[in-house]
Parts: structure tokens; sequence; C-alpha cells
């Protein structure tokens, strides 16, 4: 396994290219769309075999696994949470409903359920 496979390089240069990208809202992506690339690469790399070592099964039956993906290693984290920083989020929560469209809405339910 090469240096860069064995650190997280290539995920991280995955995560900064892809950070590079337009999105539908704002001139680059969010943090979260770029995060779901390591997210990716974790699980993937979680399927193969000796993806993930030993377990400990502690209280309640709460259980830990040891891995060697190249996401945990040693400076992948602070990579991660320093991209975050930087990048950010783009917080667009949803519109209130008003009243009008709230009965327009109960009307058409009640027409559903009538129908059925």
């Amino acid at each position: 396994m090469s240096v860069m496979t064995h650190l997280g390089f290539r995920a991280a240069i995955g995560m900064v290219m892809r950070s590079l990208d337009k999105e539908m809202y704002a001139d680059y992506i969010q943090y979260e769309t770029t995060r779901r690339i390591r997210s990716h690469l974790s699980n993937f790399e979680h399927t193969t075999p000796g993806g993930v070592g030993a377990a400990t099964v502690g209280e309640e039956g709460h259980t830990t696994f040891m891995s060697e993906a190249c996401t945990n290693s040693f400076w992948s984290r602070p990579f991660a949470v320093g991209c975050h920083r930087r990048m950010g989020d783009i917080w667009r929560p949803d519109r209130p409903v008003n009243v009008e469209e709230l009965r327009l809405v109960f009307q058409l339910l009640e027409e559903d359920w009538v129908a059925y």
C-alpha cells in the first residue's frame, strides 16, 4: 500500500477537488457535500478484507471497532475539521407555511381520505 493511500492523501485530494465544484445557491459546494466522499471511502474500505480490525464490546452491548481505513489516519480528522472551518455550511431553512396554504393541504388530504 502506498503512503498516499495509507495516510488518506487520495481521500483528501478528492475532497479538495470536489470542493471546487459549483453549487446551485453558491459559488462552491458546502462542506457536507465534500464530507460524503470521505464517508463513502471509509464505508467502502470497511467492506474489504482487513478493513475492520479487532472489536471490543463494552457496557450495554456497545461495540467499538478498530479500523485501518485511510480516512482514520492520524491527520485525517484534523484535515476534515480544517476543511469544515474554512468552507462552512450554507444553511437554507425551509420557508414557513402560511395559514392559507395549510388549509389547502388539509382540504386536499380530506378529499383523498373521502375518496378512499
